[in-house]
């Protein structure tokens, strides 16, 4: 009988789509499906620490209100390098002051002026093949609503009644 060759099965996980988990779990013998995913999840933040692109990476997610300014701020490794933002997975060019991208030493600053609901999106920075990626969350501010009454006169009633 010949001895298999020793197969890190973590190492095929993490390059595996995510639909394959199941049946890639199966076949090595994993039962503990749950247990294996947190595994992997950590394993997969420990190899997010490792970038050499990014001093300070993107926080997870940011909320800003509608009609106000929103600043993503990124630290680069090299302050001479450049930088591609993206939304939605689609560049964003100049266009406007609705975006505003800055270099100032090792940060990156992109500034998104007068926030609305289409803005709500997932933002990636991008330095060569490394992202870092956060989404931007845009709260519609609802101001008071307005009544008739049966004088045809209006009345003011508090936000959200």
């Amino acid at each position: 009988m010949q001895a298999q060759p020793e197969v890190d099965v973590w190492d095929i996980l993490q390059k595996a789509p995510a639909s394959q988990y199941e049946k890639i779990a199966f076949q090595y013998g994993i039962t503990d499906l749950r247990g294996m995913l947190k595994r992997l999840k950590a394993m997969k933040k420990k190899e997010e620490k490792k970038s050499t692109a990014f001093l300070r990476k993107l926080e997870p997610a940011y909320q800003v209100d509608k009609g106000q300014r929103m600043k993503l701020v990124v630290e680069v490794a090299d302050p001479d390098v450049e930088v591609k933002w993206m939304k939605n997975g689609q560049e964003i060019k100049v266009s406007g002051s609705k975006f505003i991208f800055e270099s100032i030493g090792n940060k990156r600053v992109l500034t998104i002026n007068n926030c609305s609901l289409a803005d709500d999106a997932a933002y990636q920075c991008v330095v060569g093949e490394e992202k870092s990626i956060s989404e931007l969350f845009v709260r519609g501010v609802e101001g008071p609503q307005v009544q008739h009454t049966a004088h045809n006169q209006l009345k003011q009633g508090p936000a959200g009644t």
